[in-house]
């Protein structure tokens, strides 16, 4: 199997499993019944603006630093908010503790940008149509196949809300195992790129190629062009620097 394949492959399952949280949709139910017993006004007003000014206030700063961490360190922490989010939900009682909860998924939540701009690192652009669509259906896969699951196990009474919790907790820890085998990514869009030196008639001119250009799998169907042949190596569409 190719290596942009196999990365584009593992990033897909941890998309799926990540999104398999069939408990999800029952949540306002669940935490308004034994053994949460949260009322309505302390879900509206104390526990579920906790995620929406968490989420307003990380995004900001995960856009600088999902390109700045090089990806992998932020989808890791995607994994891990989403572990935290429902151990809490399962084993954590009361308003703070639901608080901390939301929270948590605020951090997961907002980190998602990772998932869909790692694989652009990591392979070359000729490769961008596929990996894209692929990494796109994984994602509505699994949020498909999770509300189907949740209507499913509640209607027929195989599952109660509390049970559901621990399908979505085994699914986001089969995630963050996944995001933890990912394979890191040594340059980035903006603040990691790879140079390339280019004699010319009036000295060496230098060429900063992002993972656009050329793919760390080595595939990259711009680069040698680039760096053989200055300018003439840029293609239409590629973020080529000159200095």
């Amino acid at each position: 199997m190719d290596t942009w394949l196999r990365t584009c492959l593992l990033l897909c399952l941890y998309g799926f499993f990540k999104e398999l949280r069939p408990s999800e949709p029952f949540l306002t139910e669940y935490l308004k019944q034994p053994p949460m017993n949260l009322t309505d006004d302390e879900l509206t007003y104390e526990v579920y603006p906790v995620w929406t000014y968490s989420y307003l206030s990380l995004l900001v700063g995960v856009f600088l630093l999902t390109d700045l961490l090089r990806y992998k360190p932020v989808i890791v922490a995607e994994g891990i908010g989403y572990v935290i989010t429902w151990s809490l939900l399962l084993w954590a009682r009361g308003v703070p503790a639901m608080q901390f909860m939301e929270f948590m998924y605020g951090i997961a939540t907002s980190t998602e940008v990772a998932y869909y701009t790692y694989i652009y690192a990591k392979v070359a652009g000729k490769f961008y149509q596929r990996v894209t669509s692929y990494t796109r259906a994984a994602i509505l896969t699994g949020r498909f196949l999770s509300a189907v699951l949740s209507q499913v196990l509640t209607h027929t009474g195989a599952m109660s809300y509390h049970d559901l919790n621990y399908v979505s907790l085994a699914s986001v820890s089969v995630a963050f195992i996944l995001a933890c085998l990912l394979p890191s990514v040594s340059t980035s869009v903006y603040f990691h790129r790879q140079q390339y030196y280019v004699p010319t008639s009036e000295g060496n001119s230098t060429i900063q190629l992002s993972p656009v250009h050329q793919g760390q799998d080595g595939s990259g169907d711009g680069a040698s062009g680039g760096a053989g042949g200055g300018a003439e190596g840029c293609q239409q569409g590629d973020f080529c620097f000159f200095s």
